[in-house]
């Protein structure tokens, strides 16, 4: 009855962000109580607590008219999101393990789920110029939001395992999430604001740049989908996420490697010579690493990604790059070819083929 009463009384004397910060802090003292007082602060009540607090934060902002400044001259998401953040990391710590009870867990993934947001909204307020609910989308927009769909996609899907009321929920966010990643990665960064094609600035740094939030985090996201054991998500999304990653990790390396010719923007018509070779040699060496990494994990569709990229390696040097050398140049960028093929065909018979052959004699 007290904690109602104090509900009720945040809700006459607060609004809009300072309302949802006094709710977050009275989930943490609740906690603290459950921690000093023997337990007795019923689980559903700070479950329903939280729930409001991650629903406020998750669906304010685009339903009601946040000011730009708020107390101290700061931005409102700085404490709006960071308290709240803090409430449910403190939450987490101080409620009592308890048997058959996942509350704990499911605080920290709520925390998780909030930390998600703020960034989101801390990175579109920076490329808005303190505005994040104005001005048009661009690269950096699509490629924040593809990054951060991606990482609560992760969250919900071991929210999942946990169980309880809310795994129906989860089971369904997840690939959902997932899903709108891929889409908007694909068709937002990689076809409306392709740097390729209009004059998108990346950034000066190789590597840590715009190319690495829109292609890199993604490939990261999805291969760890993939890898991660015990995430909840429908076996038929694996193959997609599979292709997914390899196409987005296929681009951000020749991405990666047109920055670092032509550093700011990418749309320039001109191929170096250089440049042109240095696409085979990465797209050759990322190839290897996917070899190695497949035998090491012995995992068949990785080996596969690797001999796949391997062939359009082996495909662009055949049609493109050679026809520019001649002579003792040609001689030597095929003698490199033929050994590099010839470590990986030994790699592949002696590491790959005899576990292959001794699962199904195990």
């Amino acid at each position: 009855g007290a904690n109602a009463g104090l509900t009720l009384a945040c809700w006459m004397f607060f609004a809009e962000t300072s309302l949802t910060v006094a709710l977050a802090i009275q989930l943490a003292l609740l906690a603290r109580l459950a921690r000093d007082q023997g337990d007795l602060v019923p689980r559903w009540l700070i479950k329903g607590l939280a729930m409001l607090v991650i629903l406020r934060l998750s669906a304010n902002p685009w339903l009601l008219n946040y000011p730009l400044q708020g107390v101290l001259g700061l931005h409102w998401s700085l404490y709006g999101y960071g308290i709240p953040v803090l409430a449910c990391a403190l939450a987490a710590r101080w409620l009592p393990e308890r048997a058959g009870d996942n509350t704990p867990r499911w605080l920290e993934a709520g925390c998780l789920h909030l930390l998600t947001l703020w960034l989101t909204i801390e990175q579109r307020y920076w490329l808005s110029d303190g505005d994040p609910w104005q001005g048009p989308l661009a690269l950096a927009d699509t490629a924040l939001y593809a990054a951060s769909w991606g990482a609560l996609g992760l969250i919900y899907a071991w929210k999942a395992r946990l169980g309880g009321r809310l795994a129906s929920v989860y089971r369904i966010a997840a690939p959902l999430l997932l899903g709108l990643m891929m889409v908007l990665s694909l068709l937002g960064s990689s076809l409306w604001f392709n740097p390729l094609r209009s004059a998108v600035a990346v950034g000066e740094w190789p590597l840590l740049n715009l190319t690495l939030l829109g292609w890199g985090v993604p490939t990261l996201l999805a291969a760890l989908a993939l890898a991660l054991p015990g995430l909840v998500l429908p076996r038929n999304m694996r193959p997609l996420l599979g292709g997914y990653a390899l196409l987005m990790g296929w681009a951000w390396l020749s991405l990666a490697v047109r920055q670092f010719w032509h550093g700011n923007l990418l749309n320039a018509h001109r191929v170096f010579s250089a440049e042109q070779y240095a696409y085979s040699a990465v797209w050759l060496g990322a190839a290897v690493l996917l070899m190695l990494l497949g035998g090491w994990l012995k995992l068949a569709r990785v080996r596969q990604a690797a001999l796949l990229s391997v062939a359009l390696a082996v495909l662009k040097i055949f049609l493109w790059d050679m026809a520019e050398l001649e002579g003792l140049y040609r001689v030597a960028s095929f003698l490199g070819l033929g050994l590099c093929m010839v470590g990986l065909g030994w790699f592949y018979q002696r590491q790959v083929l005899p576990s292959v052959k001794a699962g199904p004699e195990a």
